[in-house]
C-alpha cells in the first residue's frame, strides 16, 4: 500500500486540470464496464504470468492487451494489475490473488484527435472493485491524468524508448492512427428505431391513429400481395424440345418365293358307252 501511495504523492497541484470531469468519468465507467464483460477485470478475469513491477505500480504486476469496443470508439487497451504486500512472491499470486491485488491501472487507445500530443491515450486508476479511485487533491483518476504536470502518468510515459507512451514493447509506434482507429456506427440502426418508437409514444392520439392506419394499409397491401401471388397459375418449366435423331432407312431382304406344290387333277372316269 505505501508503494501506491508514492503513486498519489506525484500527482501535486495543476495549473490547469486535464482529467477528472464528468465525461472522463463517464468513459471511465464504461471502459471498466466492457472489461469486466470480456472478463479482462473482475471476479474470474483472465489471469497472465506476474512479473516484478516498479513503482508507482506494484511491487508485482500482471499485464492484459486487448482490442475493444468503448461506445463507439474502438483501439487497444492496456491492463496491470498492481500487487502489493510486504511478504509476496509469485506463487502466493497465482494461488491468491484477490488478497494481494490492490488497485488496477488501464491505458486505452482513442480515436485521434482526443490528446495528438500524447498519442491519444486515455488513464484510468480503478480500486479492485471498478471504483474510479482519487488523488491527493481529490480529483478522480481518469482522463489525461497530469497532462501539464512534470510528474504523473503522462511525463512518465513520455519517456518510451520508441516514443509511444508504452515501455513493454514498440508495436503501437508504428501504427497509423486515422487508418486503426475508427468510429464504428454499429448502433445507428437500433438508435433509429428506438427514436421512432419515442416519437410514436410522443404523438398526440389523432395522429397516432392516422399512422395506425397507415400500418393496417400497409400490412394489408402486403397480405394482398401474397394471395396474387398463390393465386397465379404455377407455370411448367420449359423443357427443351428433343429433336428425333434421323432413322436410316432399313433395307428389306426379299423373301424367297417358296415352289408352289401342284397337286394332281383328278381325272373322272369316262362312263362306258352300250
Amino acid at each position: 500500500m505505501k508503494l501506491f501511495l508514492l503513486l498519489l504523492l506525484l500527482i501535486i497541484s495543476i495549473n490547469a486540470r486535464n482529467f477528472g470531469y464528468n465525461k472522463d468519468v463517464r468513459f471511465a465507467s464504461m471502459l471498466w464496464h466492457k472489461m469486466n464483460e470480456m472478463k479482462l477485470v473482475g471476479d474470474n478475469s483472465i489471469s497472465t504470468q506476474p512479473y516484478k513491477g516498479l513503482p508507482p505500480h506494484g511491487s508485482y504486476v500482471e499485464k492484459i492487451e486487448s482490442k475493444i469496443t468503448v461506445g463507439r470508439t474502438y483501439g487497444f487497451v492496456i491492463i496491470l494489475k498492481n500487487y502489493i504486500s510486504s511478504n509476496i512472491d509469485i506463487m502466493n499470486i497465482i494461488n491468491h490473488p484477490s488478497m494481494y491485488l490492490k488497485s488496477i491501472s488501464v491505458m486505452f487507445k482513442r480515436k485521434d484527435g482526443y490528446d495528438s500530443d500524447n498519442k491519444n491515450w486515455f488513464y484510468a486508476q480503478y480500486n479492485t472493485n471498478g471504483a474510479i479511485m482519487r488523488s491527493a487533491q481529490g480529483f478522480k483518476l481518469a482522463g489525461k491524468i497530469a497532462k501539464s504536470s512534470t510528474r504523473g502518468c503522462i511525463s512518465c510515459h513520455a519517456n518510451a524508448p520508441s516514443g509511444d507512451y508504452v515501455f513493454s514493447h514498440d508495436k503501437f509506434a508504428s501504427l497509423k492512427e486515422f487508418k486503426m482507429y475508427k468510429i464504428k456506427d454499429n448502433n445507428k440502426m437500433k438508435m433509429s428505431v428506438a427514436r421512432k418508437k419515442a416519437k410514436k409514444a410522443e404523438m398526440p392520439k389523432h395522429n397516432k391513429k392516422i399512422e395506425m392506419e397507415k400500418d393496417t394499409k400497409s400490412n394489408n397491401a402486403k397480405k394482398m400481395m401474397k394471395k396474387n401471388d398463390k393465386m397465379k397459375p404455377k407455370m411448367k418449366p420449359k423443357t427443351q424440345k428433343v429433336m428425333p435423331k434421323e432413322m436410316k432407312p432399313k433395307m428389306m431382304k426379299p423373301k424367297e418365293a417358296k415352289p408352289k406344290e401342284v397337286m394332281p387333277k383328278k381325272v373322272k372316269p369316262k362312263k362306258a358307252t352300250k
